[in-house]
């Protein structure tokens, strides 16, 4: 095999484990795919093949892929990153998936003809420079390997991300002898420095196990801390560990049995350095000694019982201290924020944006009045015109030119004088609506109880009043008569789904039942209609016009029915139904409107449903301690949503914004690439808003050339034919307006989630991990999807919408 291109990468792959290896997930930071994605076969004489080209020159190939057996039992972990000045390479064969993501930080370089090895693999680069080809063997059981390939097995050199060589790097290891009567479970860890070493998952009764952690970097040491949980359903009983043994300063270690510590890193900030005088602990239930400091701090650990299970006491404020921001604030009044305090900027950086940014605009707007003013008057007056256009859009593109200069400069003076803030803003967030520094962070529990307290929402817990006297369309949605609103909406998306159109194409019995579906829908979900419904009957209400629940219309058509668990009901849905409502009820001389409290209190509970949902799935790890079911079951239903409409583009907005958030929670950075990316999806407003309007235009040029009244209907068709071809340019700009409001929230959702002072950092700890893991899942099994699927086209999509929430009572959609 070869490569057409320069800079691209080829991997020979041969497959001697005895298993057969699927495709289960992939990122990649640079290039893209060249021809089909393969699974690994298990016999071993068999060389796959995987092309990878440059996506530009500045964009070679660069991430990683993995592959897993069926029963998930064995995962192969390919890294790998290409560049002008040499080629990185390194792969795992592991029992779980790794942090692929370490792996490409620290992937290392490789020399053309050397053999290296890692745990299950060999690799070797046949070629380099421009193109790079590298030949990968998985042999986890060096038996099956063929007879020619066992000296190059004895030997290959090991990689050198495994190696450290020349260098003391500082370790840290625990003997923990456990006689309490039962075992314990690793619960989870945080390394200010350092790593693992072959991290201890359980710490049996009776035995002595060593629980080893060592230095990533010899400059820094190894330092954080660790607990783990006793292993019964309860998760009472915690053994609570903080060490510290660097270069430079003094190594301090703690170790405590007990509750759950509220925030554990507070005891990591204020550890004291290990004298002869602390240097053991002998306590009831827990004796520990430390025996050896210096390259190697090693402490005996001894677990004699258990004491009794008891809830952890917060030490952190209570509730009733946490400054009214971390709640709602002023978002409580009826009051827009004023446009001042909207652009106020937080800090002289950020002024020196807003102002070049401002100062650039005004210049592009005067260039833009200097240039089209004569073109317009030209057309309008001829010669006389042009001139007179001339001098006007001079005055006009120097006055845009100078005031966006002196906003500009008033925005740098702005951020100068709020700079004085920002350097006293520790532990508080920007909040850009307000303009203000706020207290960065939430109490969840509070929150969930005020958002309780809330008056009732009645488009979701509405019920019907009264006796049935006809329950066919209560049976047809499988509700009873007195169910809320939001109880026959989920009745609704789930039998709808079952006998869609899209799942059961020429089925005319499925077609029927959902034309019915639909009908019932739009009676029951309509308060007027239910009533009218509830008392007099389905021919009461036949005659009625059809109902459009634009909410049903924006879930189907982006495919967030099966989403809203996650994303909510979006922004531009609810205000679209609101007009729809308005309109049927023939309020068409005005645009409704909603109070501005009214929005801010159903953007909460939007926010508080996505919270709570996401919450019960990051349980499954972070309470429930089951890792392989998470991901399993995380993994299942990310495949699943990215067959509905579009779910890679939904799977990989929030995977983005769940990844970033929790990187932002662990202290990965990623402040500047939350900021490219609202930048960006605000772009993306403009250029498809754009594109929408043109589009417009266009239209309407053409139905006015093709109504000339000789052939209506070969004008109809064109008309038709004209509307499907722009139809991907208006859902580009839908979906565009859609990504921003879900990333807004979700923003929102994790930031409540992962900085919740209702429970101990442990736990907001262990919920960013997971979150972190469930963006990769989702981000991955989109980058799949997209590869492979066969995509609908923009007619078949938005036609799918609105035969789902526009249906006449009997009648199906024209």
């Amino acid at each position: 095999a070869g490569c057409d291109s320069v800079m691209a990468l080829v991997l020979e792959v041969e497959n001697f484990s005895g298993v057969q290896l699927r495709l289960a997930g992939e990122w990649l930071h640079g290039g893209e795919w060249q021809g089909q994605r393969s699974n690994l076969p298990e016999d071993g004489g068999s060389k796959v093949t995987f092309t990878f080209d440059p996506s530009s020159i500045f964009t070679p190939p660069s991430g990683y892929v993995y592959f897993t057996d069926s029963a998930g039992h064995f995962t192969l972990s390919l890294v790998f990153a290409c560049s002008l000045v040499g080629d990185y390479f390194t792969a795992r064969w592991s029992r779980q998936v790794l942090d692929c993501e370490a792996l490409w930080k620290t992937c290392p370089s490789v020399t053309p003809g050397e053999w290296y090895r890692a745990p299950g693999v060999l690799w070797t680069p046949t070629t380099a420079g421009g193109c790079a080809t590298i030949r990968v063997i998985v042999a986890p059981d060096p038996v099956r390997l063929p007879a020619p390939l066992h000296e190059i097995a004895d030997k290959a050199e090991p990689c050198p991300s495994l190696v450290k060589e020349g260098v003391e790097y500082r370790t840290v290891v625990l003997k923990i002898r456990n006689d309490s009567g039962i075992g314990f479970v690793l619960d989870g860890g945080w390394f200010n420095a350092g790593a693992w070493d072959g991290a201890c998952l359980v710490v049996e009764h009776g035995k002595v196990t060593d629980v080893v952690m060592e230095a990533a970097d010899a400059a820094w040491g190894v330092s954080g801390l660790c607990w783990f949980v006793v292993d019964r359903p309860a998760h009472d009983v915690f053994l609570n560990v903080v060490f510290s043994n660097r270069p430079v300063g003094s190594s301090g270690f703690l170790c405590g049995l007990g509750p759950m510590r509220y925030n554990l890193r507070d005891d990591w900030y204020t550890c004291p350095a290990l004298t002869a005088a602390n240097g053991n602990k002998s306590k009831r239930h827990l004796d520990w000694q430390v025996t050896s400091v210096a390259g190697v701090l090693e402490v005996d650990v001894h677990i004699k019982s258990l004491p009794t299970p008891k809830g952890y006491q917060p030490d952190a404020p209570l509730m009733d201290d946490i400054p009214t921001d971390c709640y709602f604030g002023m978002y409580e009044e009826d009051v827009e924020p004023s446009l001042l305090e909207k652009s106020r900027p937080k800090d002289i950086v950020d002024g020196a944006w807003a102002g070049m940014g401002l100062a650039a605009g005004g210049a592009a707007a005067g260039a833009a009045a200097v240039v089209a003013t004569p073109c317009v008057m030209a057309k309008e007056k001829g010669v006389t015109g042009f001139f007179t256009g001339l001098v006007t859009g001079t005055v006009a593109g120097f006055a845009l030119g100078f005031g966006g200069t002196a906003a500009g400069v008033a925005q740098v003076t702005r951020g100068t004088i709020n700079t004085f803030d920002a350097c006293s803003s520790a532990g508080k967030v920007w909040d850009q609506e307000r303009g203000a520094w706020v207290d960065d962070h939430c109490n969840l529990a509070d929150f969930e109880r005020r958002v309780g307290e809330l008056p009732a929402e009645d488009s979701l817990d509405e019920r019907g009043q009264g006796e049935v006297v006809d329950m066919t369309y209560y049976n047809l949605l499988q509700v009873p008569g007195d169910a809320s609103r939001s109880a026959i909406k989920k009745a609704y998306y789930k039998e709808a789904l079952r006998c869609h159109p899209d799942k059961c194409p020429g089925d005319e019995e499925a077609k029927e039942k959902f034309q019915k579906l639909s009908a019932a829908y739009a009676v029951l979900s309509d308060t007027a209609l239910r009533k009218k419904y509830d008392t007099e009957g389905v021919k009461a209400v036949e005659s009625q016009v059809p109902t459009f629940d634009a909410i049903i219309f924006f879930a189907m058509l982006f495919g967030s029915s099966r989403f809203e668990p996650y994303v909510g009901n979006l922004e531009m849905a609810s205000l679209a139904n609101t007009v729809a409502k308005a309109a049927a009820k023939g309020q068409t001389n005005s645009m409704p409107t909603e109070s501005i409290l009214a929005k801010r209190r159903t953007q909460f509970r939007r926010v508080l449903r996505c919270i709570q949902h996401l919450r019960s799935k990051l349980d499954i790890v972070v309470q429930n301690r089951d890792q392989d079911g998470f991901l399993r079951s995380m993994r299942a239903e990310a495949a699943e949503l990215a067959t509905v409409s579009f779910g890679p583009q939904l799977l990989t907005a929030i995977g983005r914004v769940y990844e970033n958030q929790a990187d932002l929670a662990l202290g990965f950075g990623g402040r500047t690439t939350a900021r490219v990316r609202e930048m960006s999806n605000a772009a993306n407003v403009v250029c498809s808003g754009a594109n929408a309007v043109m589009a417009v235009s266009s239209l309407r040029e053409e139905s006015q050339g093709s109504a000339d009244g000789s052939n209506p209907g070969a004008a109809e068709v064109r008309a038709r034919q004209a509307l499907e071809a722009h139809l991907p340019v208006f859902l580009d700009f839908l979906w565009s307006l859609s990504a921003v409001d879900i990333e807004k929230t979700l923003r929102d959702v994790c930031t409540k989630l992962l900085k919740d002072v209702s429970v101990p950092w442990q736990v907001r700890h262990k919920r960013a991990v997971a979150l972190r893991q469930l963006g990769r899942v989702f981000q991955e099994a989109a980058a799949v999807a997209s590869a492979t699927e066969n995509a609908k086209g923009a007619k078949d999509i938005f036609m799918d919408a609105v035969a789902a929430t526009v249906q006449k009572a009997g009648q199906p959609t024209a």
